[in-house]
């Protein structure tokens, strides 16, 4: 007996990071068995894909002594996410001598943040101690998947306030002081 798509099967692209699609399908006769495959047979499984590419579902009906077999493709695609700050990565100055650093390395939406400290165009191995003007530039590093960020912030390492205790004037007597 001849076997039909009630309905056509489809399934729409997402981007990374986005709960996957269901596709939709339905045959006349017999169990849609949905399997997935990428474009450059890296991928072949029964469970949706998660990473970026190009992507084909493919739907079948196995044929049996009752109806006909159906096989139908569908191409979709996963896209690269844009990617952003969630919580904004921030440094606050401090005066040289005090260990009152203030930093947050945020939080993204994907990737993990990092740190590097410069003094003008010079990069430093670790974070600065001596007053001065810097900047920390924080990022996340792209993937195939998602962007990357950067944020850059400047800030100061204020110089330290000395008290110098001076001698008071004395008024000159004639007598040794």
């Amino acid at each position: 007996e001849g076997n039909t798509w009630k309905e056509v099967p489809n399934i729409d692209s997402w981007a990374f990071g986005e709960e996957a699609n269901t596709p939709t399908y339905d045959s006349e006769f017999g169990e849609v068995i949905v399997t997935y495959e990428s474009v450059d047979g890296t991928y072949k499984s029964e469970s949706a894909p998660e990473n970026v590419g190009d992507y084909v579902a493919i739907f079948k009906v196995e044929e049996n002594e009752s109806y006909a077999g159906l096989d139908y493709e569908v191409s979709f695609s996963i896209t690269k996410a844009d990617n952003s700050w969630e919580i904004s990565p921030s440094i606050k100055g401090w005066t040289y001598g005090e260990n009152n650093q203030e930093i947050s390395l945020g939080k993204a939406k994907f990737g993990d943040a990092s740190v590097e400290y410069y003094s003008g165009e010079e990069k430093l191995t670790e974070i600065p101690t001596n007053a001065g003007s810097y900047k920390a530039v924080f990022s996340v590093e792209g993937t195939n998947n998602y962007d990357g960020l950067t944020k850059e912030i400047t800030f100061t390492i204020e110089k330290i306030i000395v008290d110098i205790p001076t001698i008071q004037q004395k008024t000159y007597t004639g007598y040794r002081l």
